[in-house]
């Protein structure tokens, strides 16, 4: 798991794994659509979805305002909040693959032209991964 809320696994993975060459597929990426700026204080999700719960688990409205501080970096390092969140997770050359969900269309067509914008300055990506980083275990509360 590795994402702009929680990038602890550029404190020692992901260098240790480069070192020795061992590939890493970062997953939950988009934090499960989260970092992609979908959400509001009123998306409902189904009964059987589990993000019914999830960004509750925070609350809301702190997961939200998380988020909207990651606007400032629109559009000048990146064209969206989920183009950011990619660019984010890609920009160490220890990872050689960033899941994210791809079952619809124009998502993984954005998704992919994510990547040929121009990768974050050193300068950003510090920023984003010090000062942006919220590390909540939302799936502690629970029941899966």
């Amino acid at each position: 798991m590795f994402n702009i809320f929680d990038p602890t696994p550029l404190d020692c993975l992901i260098p240790m794994c480069a070192e020795n060459e061992v590939a890493v597929l970062a997953r939950c990426v988009l934090d499960e659509g989260g970092l992609t700026g979908f959400l509001t204080k009123d998306t409902k999700f189904a009964a059987d979805d589990f993000r019914a719960n999830y960004f509750d688990q925070g609350p809301r409205s702190l997961y939200l305002e998380k988020v909207e501080g990651l606007r400032k970096f629109l559009p000048d390092h990146a064209g969206s909040l989920a183009a950011l969140a990619l660019k984010f997770v890609t920009k160490h050359p220890g990872v050689t693959t960033a899941l994210s969900s791809m079952n619809i269309r124009e998502h993984a067509e954005a998704n992919v032209a994510a990547m040929d914008e121009e990768p974050l300055s050193d300068e950003v990506f510090t920023e984003i991964r010090y000062y942006h980083r919220w590390i909540h275990n939302f799936y502690s509360s629970m029941s899966l």
